[in-house]
């Protein structure tokens, strides 16, 4: 070998196998009454009926009210009268 000739080198081209992997899904059981969201974790929001007429613009508890995050006042203090539908 001279040094303007290079060397022969071999090579195999390994290809990789591709195995299909199965991705595991994680399934998620619902724990019993934990989808519904509960006043002070005991009544349903469904059966709250508000009698004094009154109060029924000021205390949140229909539709979107229903959460269980707590509240942070501030965000309803920006506007006024907003705070009336702030969640319980």
């Amino acid at each position: 070998m001279s040094d303007t000739e290079e060397p022969e080198i071999a090579v195999e081209a390994e290809e990789p196998e591709i195995e299909a992997e199965e991705e595991e899904e994680e399934e998620f059981v619902a724990v019993g009454g934990a989808t519904e969201v509960k006043l002070f974790g005991k009544w349903s929001f469904d059966d709250i009926e508000i009698r004094d007429i009154s109060l029924v613009d000021y205390i949140a508890v229909k539709g979107d009210h229903a959460t269980y995050l707590p509240h942070t006042a501030g965000r309803y203090q920006k506007k006024r009268f907003r705070k009336a539908s702030c969640p319980i």
